[in-house]
């Protein structure tokens, strides 16, 4: 499940995950869906709405996020005969965007697609997940890929940026490298952002940080100083979904595995 919160809102994908290895020696880990939807939870009212353009039965919708003024919800979607083809390659996601009532939790009735991936065969990288809107609303920053949802075992995985203003996409050369660049966080001030990247090893993900400044130029992104120059090369684990914040998480690992054990919530279900 993939989600993301706005106030008292919480709008989430409900998926049927499905882990698989490749058979050939260069490629390593897939995981695909078979099934999914996405929802909007009211968490002071318990209720979840649910509309039939987000549940299509015929679609996988997923990654939702929120526009930071809430009166849009950004999300990716596929057609689920791409789950036919054995090797994938014709499962890939258009970027799309519905509008939202945060007052009355109305989910809107028309569906925007800002990049269409229904005529890509698998050999462009027109496949969309991660959308990420900037705190100021000016632009979205997404994963693209050959296939598919699950980036980081894709060398080919590229990071791209929407000015939501005129609908110019920066394919961001600069920021770009060989392997996956993936997994990116925006900072509070919309000139930051934090992404993952295996361009060093191929194998281990690192955080790398890139600076947009007012004209909306990307510039070239460096890696998280660490104190100890041989960190990375000792290192053997990846950092994957960092995130930026302001300050320090008033909780940790342990709070969380409290929460979670916590009785659940019923939730009252209204169609649209």
């Amino acid at each position: 499940m993939v989600s993301h919160l706005r106030a008292a809102t919480l709008f989430f994908s409900t998926n049927v995950i499905i882990p698989a290895f490749h058979a050939q020696a260069n490629k390593r880990l897939e995981v695909y869906d078979k099934q999914s939807d996405v929802y909007v939870a009211d968490l002071k009212t318990h209720r979840i709405f649910l509309s039939p353009l987000l549940a299509d039965t015929t679609k996988l919708e997923t990654f939702p996020t929120f526009s930071p003024d809430g009166r849009s919800i950004y999300y990716c979607v596929a057609n689920s005969s791409g789950l036919a083809s054995k090797n994938l390659h014709r499962l890939q996601y258009s970027l799309v965007r519905i509008g939202f009532d945060e007052k009355t939790g109305r989910i809107g009735n028309h569906v925007d697609t800002l990049v269409n991936a229904s005529h890509n065969d698998g050999s462009q990288k027109l496949s969309v997940c991660h959308p990420r809107v900037s705190p100021d609303g000016r632009y979205l920053l997404y994963t693209v890929a050959y296939y598919g949802t699950f980036p980081i075992w894709h060398p080919e995985a590229d990071l791209q940026m929407m000015d939501l203003r005129t609908g110019h996409i920066d394919t961001l050369a600069v920021v770009n490298s060989a392997k996956s660049d993936t997994y990116h966080s925006w900072s509070s001030n919309s000139r930051w952002f934090v992404f993952a990247s295996k361009r060093d090893d191929g194998l281990y993900g690192k955080p790398y940080f890139c600076y947009v400044d007012r004209l909306g130029h990307a510039h070239k992104p460096f890696v998280l100083p660490q104190q100890d120059p041989q960190f990375y090369d000792m290192n053997l684990k990846s950092f994957n979904v960092p995130e930026l914040g302001r300050g320090p998480l008033p909780f940790d690992a342990v709070d969380v595995q409290r929460a979670m054990k916590q009785e659940a919530v019923g939730f009252q279900l209204k169609r649209q």
